[in-house]
């Protein structure tokens, strides 16, 4: 996510725009929080920009209104940047509202998400693509809950993996009417925006990890706002076009989501 907001704010202003803490942190449903603190920063021929944008020493702290705790800091090579904040003393449920309070030097940032009830999997369908016996197409299929409107974004990693669950592609969908059939495609993440190659569809003979994951519409405007982008963009291009992206961290950029996650393990045949 910090390449989509190092350029905030440069096209068509002749001064460096003022640094801003960058968040993307979630605390999921049963698990536990992980933050990722960077700058906005501009993009220069100078080298190293995003290693400098890393924030190694901020302060994160996460509340529930009974629990307060805060998070420690440290590498993560599952992460872009490689480096996260983590707390195991605090686990997402269903209906509380979660504060994350985060502060590095002067910059000072706040985001309020509620945990929604996590809406059943009823099935992933999974079909071949013509001509070609190693990829396959896969829809998630739910039941839209009774409280709607509902936001979802699709979440996915491989088994045993120690990458976090990223969300895929095209990954969200919005359920306005109680008790219908609603689906989502499940397309593989992108990784890294200038790849060669870029398979969106699932290989044959991998297991993978998805999550239906529910959330506020501010998250869901953000995620959905944040793949629209990723998927028109790709490579230095992509810099020197910073997005206007949509988010909930006051005093800063990016996104906090409260994420009520329905797990499924899927086997690609």
């Amino acid at each position: 996510m910090l390449l989509l907001l190092v350029a905030a704010g440069c096209v068509g202003n002749p001064e460096p725009p003022e640094s801003r803490l960058v968040v993307e942190g979630v605390i999921p449903t049963g698990g536990y929080p992980v933050v990722t603190l960077s700058r906005s920063i501009t993009p220069s021929g100078g080298g190293g920009a995003l290693e400098d944008a890393l924030v190694r020493w901020g302060k994160v702290t996460i509340s529930d209104g009974d629990t307060t705790v805060i998070l420690t800091g440290g590498p993560d090579s599952s992460q872009l940047p490689p480096y996260s904040y983590y707390s195991y003393g605090i686990r997402g449920e269903a209906g509380r509202t979660y504060v994350m309070e985060a502060e590095y030097g002067e910059n000072r940032v706040r985001s309020i998400s509620r945990m929604m009830s996590p809406t059943p999997v009823d099935s992933i369908n999974v079909s071949r693509i013509e001509g070609n016996d190693t990829l396959r197409r896969a829809v998630l299929w739910f039941t839209a809950p009774d409280d709607c409107p509902a936001y979802y974004v699709v979440r996915l990693r491989k088994s045993r993996s120690k990458m976090h669950l990223m969300p895929c592609l095209f990954g969200t969908v919005a359920a306005t009417q109680p008790g219908v059939a609603a689906s989502v495609p499940v397309f593989m993440p992108k990784m890294k925006f200038a790849e060669d190659h870029y398979d969106s569809d699932l290989h044959v003979g991998d297991t993978l990890e998805i999550a239906l994951s529910r959330v506020e519409r501010d998250v869901y405007d953000f995620w959905r706002a944040y793949s629209n982008v990723v998927v028109s963009s790709s490579g230095a291009d992509f810099l020197g076009a910073p997005p206007n992206l949509p988010g909930n961290i006051t005093g800063g950029y990016g996104i906090w989501g409260a994420e009520a996650h329905s797990l499924r393990t899927l086997i690609v045949r």
